[in-house]
């Protein structure tokens, strides 16, 4: 089965993540990092069920590319989430704002 990691770099290490299964590790080199991945995706598989795994080994990688985001303040994030996408903003005293 052959499945899709992307890996980064993080305060010193190297941080790799499987797209599909969300298994992530580190380790102080790339070739670590893969390793570390091989055993936690082997292990993290031994309790999926047979026709999950069927269905993962299904999945046709067409390629990926990257997305440049702007940084937003806080509240210019409240302001797209309620315009643009219709979320409602409540807050409580004392507690932090809520999307609904």
């Amino acid at each position: 089965m052959n499945l899709h990691a992307v890996i980064w770099e993080e305060e010193g290490v190297y941080v790799v993540k499987e797209v599909f299964t969300g298994v992530t590790t580190q380790g102080e080199t790339i070739e670590e990092a893969l390793e570390n991945l091989r055993e936690a995706v082997e292990l993290y598989l031994e309790e999926f069920p047979p026709e999950l795994k069927e269905e993962l080994g299904k999945i046709k990688f067409v390629g990926d590319f990257n997305v440049e985001i702007a940084k937003l303040s806080g509240e210019e994030v409240v302001k797209v989430l309620t315009s643009k996408f219709g979320f409602r903003v409540s807050r409580q005293r004392g507690q932090s704002r809520r999307f609904s």
